[in-house]
């Protein structure tokens, strides 16, 4: 692929069709040619359990990868992992040493 192809895409001009989404907190974005999805999002950090992140719009065939993390706070000793993960949505479980509750932040990407 030559590089004025790539500007194409990446621009949205290919034959394709149109690139759609939603800048939303909780949003997406969907290449139609290549089927690449893009989602990210804001939670309410959850403390001392888990919880559950449902994505704006489900992966039709596969999540390649998603991270997730905390935004604000104070706590000094913080654990933060996924231990679940779908093509509609992730569970993230958390632990600090505070009361203090921050933003939980995630993106994710697949087809």
């Amino acid at each position: 692929m030559g590089m004025s192809n790539l500007s194409d895409k990446v621009v949205g001009s290919s034959g394709g069709g149109k690139h759609t989404g939603s800048l939303a907190q909780n949003g997406y974005w969907k290449d139609p040619d290549t089927g690449l999805i893009m989602q990210w999002g804001r939670a309410a950090d959850p403390g001392v359990s888990s919880t559950t992140v449902t994505f704006p719009l489900a992966f039709p065939n596969a999540l390649f990868s998603a991270t997730a993390s905390r935004n604000g706070g104070s706590a000094s000793a913080y654990s933060l992992q996924i231990t679940a993960s779908s093509t509609t949505g992730l569970t993230v479980d958390s632990s600090y040493g505070s009361t203090d509750k921050a933003a939980l932040m995630w993106i994710a990407i697949g087809n």
